[in-house]
């Protein structure tokens, strides 16, 4: 069989993926899941400040811009995807 052989990592590295990646990585995620909650209830709080009936909230993925749409109650009963609405960010 072809390739680099297995080797057991040392406690060293061990230690490093404990206390260093792991912990990192789950702080990644509660900051980037704390934003994005931020991040809707923003859009919430302008549209009903602006007294439209609801609002659709998309998130930044693949490079596209986040969105935050202010729609009426007509618009919400049309059961688009994504309503029309007046977007504000």
């Amino acid at each position: 069989m072809a390739g680099f052989p297995i080797k057991t990592p040392t406690a060293f590295e061990l230690g490093i993926l404990k206390w260093i990646v792991l912990p990192l990585s789950v702080l990644f995620i509660i900051v980037t899941l704390i934003n994005i909650t931020e991040r809707r209830w923003e859009c919430s709080r302008i549209c009903k400040a602006k007294g439209f009936y609801s609002y659709f909230y998309i998130q930044r993925s693949r490079g596209g811009p986040e969105k935050c749409i202010c729609i009426t109650e007509e618009e919400s009963k049309t059961g688009n995807l994504i309503p029309n609405g007046v977007q504000v960010f």
